[in-house]
């Protein structure tokens, strides 16, 4: 078929379907272009929520691990604070306990220093929280090893937790047993900035 065989005539006995057809035509490429467009952004949205979602699941897990932790630690943070472990340290305390039991008990000839607090070697902070250590060097004259195991448990009434690192008996010919030992008091405590010198 050949569009030229038609006349003039025959193309204005359809012209109001052509024109309709067209319009139709026109219509149709609108309504694709706008589906295809709301396609476009509700998939973009649908991204976007599922995102949302994962990083709200991420954030409900992480809040249910952390209180299962809680539960399951709770007790013995609570033991730790009680003992005055989690906290600044008990230094003052620590100092005015030996001088108390030096001057109940002098025979013990009790020396002690102490070294600045530290971070623990090996302490890996959590949650802006650091495992810090104070060395104490105590030095001091035991009759025998009762009096030996009787400091120790003295320490362990102490607030905070005294661990040995080393300790050195010496046998004494006038008078007993020499002890030098060094202990780290642990203590849990937010995590001090770090200095940056200019």
């Amino acid at each position: 078929m050949k569009l030229n065989q038609y006349s003039l005539q025959d193309w204005l006995l359809i012209r109001r379907q052509l024109i309709w057809f067209g319009t139709a035509m026109l219509v149709a490429g609108l309504i694709l272009l706008v589906t295809q467009a709301y396609v476009f952004f509700s998939e973009k949205e649908l991204a976007a929520q599922q995102t949302r979602i994962r990083e709200i699941t991420g954030a409900a897990d992480l809040a249910f691990n952390n209180w299962q932790a809680m539960q399951r630690f709770e007790q013995q943070y609570a033991q730790m604070m009680s003992k005055g472990i989690v906290g600044p340290e008990h230094r003052l305390d620590w100092v005015e306990a030996l001088a108390e039991l030096n001057r109940r008990n002098g025979a013990l000839a009790l020396d002690y220093t102490f070294a600045p607090q530290r971070v623990k070697e090996g302490a890996v902070g959590e949650q802006d929280l650091m495992l810090f250590a104070s060395e104490m060097k105590v030095q001091y004259l035991a009759q025998n090893e009762w009096d030996f195991s009787s400091f120790n448990a003295w320490l362990a009434k102490l607030p905070g937790k005294a661990i040995p690192r080393s300790c050195e008996l010496k046998r004494n010919d006038e008078a007993g047993i020499d002890v030098m030992c060094l202990y780290d008091w642990i203590t849990i405590a937010p995590a001090k900035p770090v200095e940056v010198k200019p």
